[in-house]
């Protein structure tokens, strides 16, 4: 670098660094643009916080100890329908799966019976509640007995915080009414044994 000096006149040298580069091994602690890595979560087997049954004339029935699905062979309560409703998680990312276990208590048949499956959106109960998607009939419930299902994956997005496909958050799964006068489609459910697990991750 050479300077030269005019008539011995004093001079101020300033030299730029330049702008400031990035270190190449910078501690990432996902602040800034980075999102923090996902992790996912099993919320264990939710017990219901309630459940309840409906006669096919709408009036709910309180003399039986569960949700009662399907024509009633006695000819008194009619298509009988119910659900329960669970107490979700904060989810705000994507549901990986969704299991239902629900006990049977009694079947019109010895052989068992079909569960007429759906879910229950948030604050649109009562006994005119409103499914949120097509009903899905699982057989093999045994007469008595427990069993576990994993629910259609085009279900698993209504447990999220803002719901899907248009409706609110389902936080319920109910079970009925049958079909028509068919029999094979007559049971009754625990409403205390009922179970929901979900695996989300977020």
């Amino acid at each position: 670098l050479g300077v030269s000096l005019v008539n011995g006149a004093p001079f101020l040298m300033v030299c730029g660094l330049g702008p400031k580069k990035q270190s190449l091994a910078s501690v990432n602690r996902g602040g800034g643009n980075t999102a923090p890595p996902t992790q996912q979560y099993d919320t264990g087997e939710l017990a219901p916080s309630g459940w309840v049954t409906y006669r096919g004339d709408g009036s709910q029935r309180t003399d039986v100890p569960g949700p009662v699905q399907g024509w009633d062979p006695s000819g008194y309560n009619g298509n009988g329908k119910g659900y329960w409703w669970f107490p979700l998680p904060n989810i705000t990312g994507t549901v990986d799966r969704v299991d239902l276990y629900l006990y049977s208590e009694h079947w019109y048949y010895n052989s068992g019976g079909t569960a007429i499956i759906n879910i229950v959106p948030n604050n649109l109960g009562g006994r005119g509640f409103t499914k949120a998607r097509g009903d899905w009939h699982v057989g093999g419930f045994p007469k008595p007995g427990g069993k576990w299902v994993t629910l259609p994956s085009d279900w698993f997005a209504l447990f999220h915080n803002n719901g899907a496909y248009g409706h609110a958050r389902a936080n319920a799964i109910s079970v009925g009414p049958g079909v028509g006068t068919d029999l094979n489609y007559y049971g009754r459910f625990n409403g205390n044994a009922a179970r929901l697990r979900i695996w989300y991750t977020q």
